[in-house]
């Protein structure tokens, strides 16, 4: 297949969010050719075994490849290729390289997402910081990339919840107004269906082994049956994407994405999810 043209993602160190961005683009859109790299040499005695750990969970697998520094590639990027700034402060140093590539479109994050959505280094954090890191970078390139992947128009947006101890209860008043308006409502992780009092007549259950049984109907929340073993890998499925169609139809559906942080824990997967739908939005409980 020839690659229509080529997309480099670009962080500091070309280990962590840059890395994972080139795996997933590239199993999820290969006519695409996707590269990495960062700006600041590593040290080779850093142990980056962890990653193959990760991606096995999330359904790719690691090609091991050593950080890849930006000189080793700029000289084979031509007009229409694309780099996507991973980190705020690489444009002062992309300076010369811009100047001189006027038609090599750079895409960057600045002003273009929430804080909540903002991409940053996690050199030398915790696991969790680390993952949502990656989820972060996932979520931005592909809102980024939408239109050049022809990703295509959705009529649905991800709904998400600042950190709350009560935000389930917001959740059940949230959906009995949507509800109301004729909206559509999915929830790509299962939750405790009392959460949902107000609306349980109305509850919808997905079986994702066959979704060709469960009949549209509107307006509905739509749960899964249950919890998938591995959700992360689900949700970067480019397969379920295209189930995912199936269900959202020509209805308008908010995707329920869940607080950011809850009981002192990053919630990665809000953020991969909401690469099922170019809008988004923030609730305030």
């Amino acid at each position: 297949m020839k690659k229509s043209r080529k997309i480099v993602f670009l962080c500091k160190r070309n280990i962590v969010r840059s890395y994972f961005a080139e795996i997933v683009f590239s199993k999820l859109y290969p006519e695409f050719e996707f590269i990495s790299a960062g700006v600041k040499k590593s040290s080779e005695r850093q142990d980056l075994s962890w990653r193959t750990s990760v991606l096995s969970d999330w359904g790719f697998e690691d090609p091991q490849r050593s950080p890849r520094m930006f000189e080793s590639v700029q000289d084979d990027l031509v007009e229409d290729d694309i780099i996507v700034l991973l980190d705020l402060t690489l444009n002062p140093l992309l300076r010369d390289f811009i100047s001189s590539h006027p038609k090599v479109a750079i895409f960057g994050e600045s002003n273009q997402f929430p804080s909540w959505a903002n991409t940053f280094d996690p050199y030398n954090m915790s696991d969790a910081d680390i993952k949502l890191a990656i989820a972060r970078a996932l979520f931005v390139s592909h809102k980024l990339l939408w239109d050049v992947l022809n990703v295509g128009f959705t009529n649905s947006s991800t709904i998400y919840w600042r950190s709350s101890d009560d935000f389930m209860s917001s959740i059940d008043s949230y959906c009995v107004d949507q509800l109301s308006k004729g909206t559509d409502i999915f929830f790509p992780r299962p939750i405790a269906l009392e959460n949902v009092n107000s609306a349980i007549s109305q509850v919808r259950i997905i079986d994702f082994s066959d979704p060709e049984k469960s009949k549209k109907e509107s307006p509905a929340i739509w749960m899964p049956k249950y919890e998938h073993p591995s959700i992360e890998r689900l949700l970067l499925s480019k397969d379920w994407k295209a189930t995912f169609e199936y269900f959202r139809g020509t209805y308008p559906m908010k995707v329920i994405g869940g607080s950011l942080t809850y009981g002192g824990t990053f919630l990665s997967t809000p953020l991969i999810i909401g690469n099922i739908t170019k809008m988004y939005e923030e609730f305030l409980p």
